[in-house]
């Protein structure tokens, strides 16, 4: 039997019978000139787009933004400004095309966002960005369990905590903590199966382990947030990249010949590495 959901003005409570999904307005908070310093400062993280109400763009994003909103409500806060009313903020912070996307921390202006525009894509991205940008490893234990993880691992190792190229590290975490997963050791020993000396190791992950490549790629050339970057773009996939929603677009940059096949890195690890292999 089918069912119709039948809303009449007379009766609103009616409304309670229909599977209608309902988002508020206050997922997604509105900013402008006279309140955007106030209200972001109260915010750990807060994703920010920038609009005007005439872009045909602006106005694709909108709805994924609401709902991307909504999961990531208690967790990170999501704004937006409309640039046709607020132009001091804007041209504060620097837009010059729509829809922009800031991530801000405590009011301050973090990093962009260069991540998905879908509602999916924004949670898995912003979820991503809570929580410090590198992890901090105290024993073998910790970078055992923080290897042992669906995507790759980028860590740091390092002699002390005042070592000075754990600081640029850490900057570098910063910048990227949106695509990669970071964390730094300041015990030399904790990762002494891997690194003798100061140097940055890339774990692959785990189920895309082979015996066609190292699983290990250790960095240690002069650490600077572009050197790092590039190693990490030159190393993380492998021979064979994984292609994802998540990673195509880093991936179209590459001459890539691509086999699309049934993958299930989830139930059919051994499955999905064998036409891989």
């Amino acid at each position: 039997m089918s069912v119709i959901c039948l809303l009449p003005a007379v009766s609103l409570a009616l409304l309670s019978f229909c599977p209608v999904t309902v988002f508020s307005r206050r997922d997604v908070l509105e900013l402008g000139d006279a309140d955007f310093d106030y209200l972001a400062t109260e915010h750990e993280t807060m994703l920010v787009k920038f609009y005007a109400p005439w872009c045909g763009h602006c106005k694709k994003l909108a709805p994924e933004f609401q709902k991307a909103a909504r999961r990531l409500k208690g967790t990170v806060q999501l704004a937006k400004v409309d640039c046709t009313a607020h132009t001091e903020t804007c041209g504060r912070f620097g837009v010059t095309g729509y829809p922009t996307l800031k991530i801000f921390r405590y009011g301050k202006d973090s990093a962009p966002y260069d991540g998905p525009r879908s509602a999916n894509g924004i949670y898995n991205y912003m979820t991503k960005q809570t929580g410090p940008d590198s992890v901090h490893l105290k024993s073998e234990e910790d970078l055992q369990t923080f290897v042992k993880n669906y995507d790759a691992s980028i860590v740091g190792v390092f002699s002390g905590s005042d070592s000075s190229r754990l600081a640029e590290f850490l900057k570098a975490a910063g910048l990227l903590r949106g695509q990669f997963r970071f964390a730094h050791i300041t015990d030399l020993q904790i990762a002494k199966q891997h690194a003798d000396s100061e140097s940055v190791l890339l774990f692959r992950p785990p189920r895309l382990s082979n015996t066609f490549e190292d699983s290990v790629v250790v960095f240690k050339d002069y650490l600077t947030i572009s050197s790092l970057r590039r190693f990490i773009r030159d190393h993380i996939y492998g021979m064979c990249p994984h292609m994802t929603m998540e990673s195509r677009d880093r991936l179209r940059v590459r001459d890539l010949l691509t086999a699309y096949y049934d993958l299930d890195y989830h139930h059919n690890v051994r499955g999905s590495n064998y036409w891989r292999n």
